[in-house]
């Protein structure tokens, strides 16, 4: 997309908020998100300002997010993916163990 495509979506928007008796100032304008199991309106972040660029980005428009927002693979999601599964396991294995520390506590009749 190039900026005079952007400004001729921006202008029919503006337009059919005029149809529509709309205010523009309350149409959030946002980075649609890839998320999983989402429910309701499509997850976004907010946009936070716009700015051309300079220098070696003399010949591009960037849109700033609220959040810092990265780019991602399949291997590094399958990595994630995994470490998170792990986390989640270590933290079942953590709360078993604070459970069985606590039971032999209370056996010895060693309460902190």
């Amino acid at each position: 997309m190039n900026l005079q495509e952007i400004y001729d979506a921006v202008e029919h928007a503006m337009m059919q908020c005029q149809q529509r008796n709309q205010d523009p100032s309350e149409i959030r304008v946002c980075i649609p998100i890839q998320t999983v199991n989402a429910v309701g309106g499509t997850p976004c972040a907010d946009i936070k300002s716009v700015h051309k660029g300079f220098d070696w980005d003399n010949n591009k428009l960037m849109l700033y997010p609220e959040k810092d927002l990265s780019l991602t693979n399949n291997v590094s999601l399958t990595n994630m993916r995994k470490e998170a599964k792990e986390m989640g396991w270590t933290a079942y294995e953590v709360g078993s163990l604070k459970r069985e520390i606590k039971s032999l506590r209370k056996q010895l009749g060693d309460n902190p």
